[in-house]
This record gives structure tokens, C-alpha cells and sequence, in this order.
């Protein structure tokens, strides 16, 4: 998960300054049936997984939160849409969204 996302994924996100250790992100966490696994952790800076606790509205609109009834899938739909990430959980570039040049 390090390797394939480079760095937290909100450190291009505007207003957003990574701060601390790059630390695993679970999307839907282990209490609600979230694993570990590929599709449901991302790299998130400790900053970055503290904004999560404290937005969490914001954060799901972003993609790094998983509700009842969304999907992971959802999630990464999410995160590229906003910009957050330009590949698929196993690393691959994502057609739907081209790279930002």
C-alpha cells in the first residue's frame, strides 16, 4: 500500500500539509467488516487520518470513508473523481480519469 500510493493520498489536496508518518487508512474499518486488504487501506499521513476522525462527512465525500450501504468500489470512484488518487487498488492507472498533467 506504501508503494502503490506514493505518499498520504491527501497531499495534493488543497489546504491539506502532511504532517507525521505515512500511516495505513482502512476506508471501511474492521468493526464494520472492513479488511485488510489492498482495495480497503490507503496511505494516509497521521495528520490526514486525524482530519478523517474529525470531517467525517467530508472525508466520505472524498472516498476515505466507507458508510452502510457503500461500497469500496464507490470509494475509489470517489477518490479519483476528486483527484485524490489516478489508479485502481492494485496499483494499475485508471482509465476513467487520466492523471492531472
Amino acid at each position: 500500500m506504501f508503494d502503490r500510493d506514493g505518499a498520504c493520498v491527501l497531499s495534493n489536496f488543497a489546504g491539506h500539509r502532511c504532517q507525521g508518518p505515512p500511516t495505513p487508512h482502512h476506508l471501511k474499518k474492521a468493526s464494520q467488516g472492513g479488511g485488510y486488504t489492498a482495495d480497503n487501506i490507503v496511505t494516509l499521513c497521521s495528520t490526514g487520518n486525524t482530519w478523517v476522525e474529525d470531517e467525517p462527512f467530508a472525508a466520505h465525500r472524498l472516498g476515505l470513508v466507507v458508510r452502510h450501504g457503500d461500497t469500496l468500489e464507490d470509494a475509489w470512484e470517489r477518490m479519483r473523481a476528486a483527484g485524490l488518487v489516478t489508479y485502481d487498488p492494485e496499483g494499475n492507472p485508471s482509465h476513467d480519469h487520466p492523471p492531472n498533467p
